[in-house]
């Protein structure tokens, strides 16, 4: 058992993700969702994040486009 240190609850320790050399990080899965959910919601609302988030997305949709071509060929 070990305590969260965001909710300050008890839980098991397959309630938290491990890190990469296998220790287990100090808040929760629950409440690391929570935070990355708000993070989100924040970046979201910000036009900076939407118009790079765009142009990243017709990127990949050009580029699958291009590949879908090649393929049918």
């Amino acid at each position: 058992m070990k305590v969260c240190i965001k909710c300050f609850k008890e839980k098991k320790e397959s309630e938290y993700y491990t890190r990469p050399d296998g220790v287990l990080y100090n808040d929760c899965k629950d409440c690391k969702r929570a935070y990355y959910r708000e993070l989100h919601k924040l970046k979201s609302k910000s036009l900076e994040w939407r118009v790079k988030r765009s142009e990243q997305n017709k990127k990949r949709y050009h580029a699958n486009k291009h590949t879908e071509v090649t393929n049918e060929q």
